[in-house]
C-alpha cells in the first residue's frame, strides 16, 4: 500500500511539475473565490459580534415629559431595581440632565442657557441582564417602565430596538449571501479543478492508452488525479486564508482607529481556527470531487465534447 502511494504521489508530483503555469492559475483562481467566502463569513462573524455586543450593552431609557422630584425619582428607581432582568438603576433630574450636558459641550455650555429647560428632560435609566437583552425582554421592562407611577408621563422609551432590528437584517441578508456564494465558490472550484485535470490528462493520453492495455483499472488511473485536485484545493485555500489575515492584519495596524468606530468600539476579529480548517477541507473535497468527474469523462471517452 505504501508502494502505491509514494507512486500516486509521484506522478501527482510530476503532473504539477510539468504544468507549473496551469497550477499556478488553477490556485490563484480558486485562492481569489475561497478569499471572497472567507472574507463575507469574516463580515458576518463580526457583525453578529457587534450585535451581541450593542444588545449587552444597549440601556432602556425612559425620558419623563415632566420634571420629578428627586424623591419620587428615587423611589421609582427603587422599584426598577426589583424587577427581573434589572442590574442596576440611574436616575437624572432634569437639573442634573442640564448639568451632564453643559459639561459634555465644554466651553460651550453656556449656550444652555438660552435654551428652555424643558428640553432637556429628566430620565431613568436601566441596565438590562443578558438574559432580558433580547427585544422581547426589553420591549416588556419598556412597557413597565411607561406603567409605573410615580413618575408622571413616560414621554418617550429608547432601548436601540431599530438599530438592532436592523442589525439583524443585515445578518439574516449576509447568512443568505454566504449560502449563495459558497455554492458558486464550489462551482467554481469544480470548473477550474476539472478542466486543469482534463487538460493534464489529454497530455498524458498516450501513456494512460497503454496503461490500460497492460491492465491498469479505472481507479488506478484517477488515484493521482484525486491528490492532485486536492493539493490545487488546499493551496488555494491557505492562500486564500494568508490573503485574508494579511489584509486583517493592515487593517488593524493601518486604520484600526476608524475600523473600531466603523464596528462600534468591538474589536474587529478573524474566522475562528474550526472554521479555517473547514475552509480549506472543503476546498479539497471539492477539488477530489472535480478531479473524479474529469477523471471519469476522460476514462469514458469523452475528451473535450
Amino acid at each position: 500500500m505504501l508502494h502505491w502511494m509514494r507512486y500516486f504521489a509521484g506522478k501527482a508530483a510530476q503532473s504539477v511539475r510539468q504544468s507549473v503555469v496551469m497550477q499556478l492559475v488553477a490556485v490563484t483562481t480558486i485562492a481569489v473565490a475561497v478569499l471572497v467566502l472567507a472574507g463575507l463569513l469574516t463580515v458576518l462573524r463580526n457583525v453578529d459580534r457587534v450585535a451581541a455586543q450593542w444588545a449587552h450593552d444597549a440601556r432602556l431609557i425612559a425620558f419623563l415629559a415632566d420634571d420629578v422630584p428627586p424623591a419620587e425619582l428615587a423611589a421609582a428607581a427603587d422599584a426598577a431595581r426589583g424587577w427581573p432582568g434589572v442590574v442596576d438603576v440611574d436616575t437624572r433630574t432634569r437639573a442634573e440632565a442640564r448639568a451632564e450636558l453643559a459639561a459634555a459641550l465644554g466651553p460651550d455650555g453656556a449656550l444652555l442657557e438660552s435654551v428652555d429647560p424643558a428640553v432637556v428632560p429628566a430620565s431613568l435609566e436601566l441596565a438590562v441582564a443578558a438574559d432580558h437583552a433580547d427585544a422581547a425582554g426589553r420591549r416588556a421592562l419598556a412597557d413597565r417602565l411607561r406603567a409605573l407611577p410615580g413618575i408622571g408621563a413616560v414621554d418617550e422609551v429608547t432601548y436601540g430596538a431599530d438599530l438592532l432590528e436592523r442589525l439583524r437584517g443585515l445578518r439574516d441578508l449576509l447568512r443568505v449571501g454566504g449560502l449563495v456564494v459558497g455554492l458558486l465558490v464550489a462551482l467554481a472550484v469544480v470548473f477550474i479543478v476539472s478542466n486543469t485535470i482534463r487538460l493534464a490528462l489529454f497530455a498524458r493520453r498516450e501513456e494512460l492508452e497503454i496503461m490500460q492495455l497492460v491492465g491498469a483499472t479505472d481507479g488506478f488511473i484517477r488515484a493521482p488525479c484525486y491528490l492532485e485536485g486536492a493539493f490545487q484545493g488546499v493551496a488555494g485555500g491557505l492562500l486564500a486564508l494568508a490573503l485574508l489575515t494579511g489584509l486583517l492584519r493592515v487593517l488593524r495596524e493601518e486604520g484600526g482607529a476608524a475600523l473600531g468606530v466603523a464596528v462600534g468600539g468591538v474589536p474587529v476579529e478573524g474566522l475562528p481556527p474550526g472554521l479555517m480548517a473547514a475552509l480549506v477541507g472543503g476546498a479539497g473535497l471539492v477539488a477530489v470531487l472535480a478531479s473524479h468527474l474529469a477523471a471519469t469523462r476522460f476514462l469514458r471517452g469523452e475528451r473535450w465534447d
